[in-house]
């Protein structure tokens, strides 16, 4: 059962020795805790936030990981899950650990987490680094959270969600793992310069079959990547045209022998979309853009 921890740690969690056990976290004594969080990185907020929603839902798991005080009493480990329970405003058992020594703060949580991808291979999933990028894209757009807003975030889109989150799309639509095959396998027999990472391959054939079914989704993914079957004015011919723009060898080094992309993630895929729009109408253009006043590009119809 662990140590058996008196009353008084709610409001003084401090010990010369290092002790643990299980205790029950309210929201009044997680507020107690994080006002000694004075030798902590700062707190941040979405992650916290992402927390408290899955406690609320019903998601939280205990995995063991510990809430850890130094021998004065300051927090040196669990200010997320503190903030979380707060933010929920109900009571968590938590493993807690007092008397930590002031020399060993550095070695908190150097250790690299598992990513989502990681999390999906340990389960078994397919080319987990293609699908996990490419579920939470898909449920960005699917959810209607891209807009022409995203094409200046940092990172293109942003699309961060939980690794618990990632798994609950992934059990909803399934198939995504399949795209993901097809994906790695167009890469290999593209030739020439790759025009679309496999996560996007995998969310664009995945988003178009999904609502025009798996042969539109396969003529057109492939047409981008290998260039077959398309004519002079085609769309795809356009948006490929675009594409291969995109790709610029980095100035960054001198030998000039690595690529970079020019467009942010969220500018390709609107201009793919978008692309997919005109082609199924039969639309022939020599030249590709989305423009700032469009809205973002829905292929549901």
């Amino acid at each position: 059962m662990g140590y058996e921890f008196p009353e008084s740690i709610a409001h003084d969690p401090v010990s010369h020795e290092m002790v643990a056990g299980i205790y029950a976290v309210t929201p009044d004594t997680a507020r107690r805790w994080l006002a000694r969080n004075r030798r902590n990185r700062l707190l941040s907020k979405k992650r916290a936030a992402a927390y408290a929603e899955d406690m609320r839902v019903g998601h939280w798991h205990e995995n063991g990981e510990s809430i850890k005080f130094d021998t004065e009493g300051v927090l040196c480990d669990g200010q997320h899950r503190l903030q979380a329970i707060v933010n929920n405003g109900v009571s968590r058992k938590c493993v807690v650990v007092l008397g930590v020594r002031g020399e060993a703060r550095a070695t908190i949580d150097i250790g690299s987490k598992r990513t989502s991808a990681q999390n999906l291979g340990i389960d078994g999933v397919k080319h987990p680094g293609t699908v996990a990028p490419a579920i939470q894209l898909w449920a960005a757009y699917y959810e209607s959270r891209l807009s022409l807003a995203d094409l200046d975030h940092p990172g293109g889109i942003d699309t961060a969600l939980s690794h618990i989150e990632v798994r609950q799309w992934l059990d909803r639509f399934p198939t995504m793992e399949r795209s993901a095959v097809v994906a790695k396998k167009l890469s290999k027999e593209a030739t020439g310069i790759c025009l679309l990472t496999p996560s996007e391959t995998a969310f664009t054939h995945f988003a178009v079959s999904y609502y025009h079914g798996d042969e539109t989704a396969m003529e057109f993914v492939e047409s981008i990547l290998t260039g077959s079957n398309i004519v002079a004015g085609s769309i795809i011919l356009a948006l490929r045209n675009r594409l291969i723009d995109d790709i610029r060898y980095s100035s960054a080094t001198p030998n000039r022998t690595r690529r970079g992309r020019l467009m942010k993630k969220g500018y390709r895929i609107a201009l793919i979309l978008k692309a997919f729009k005109l082609w199924r109408r039969g639309v022939t253009r020599k030249v590709l853009t989305v423009g700032e006043k469009e809205s973002f590009p829905r292929i549901e119809v």
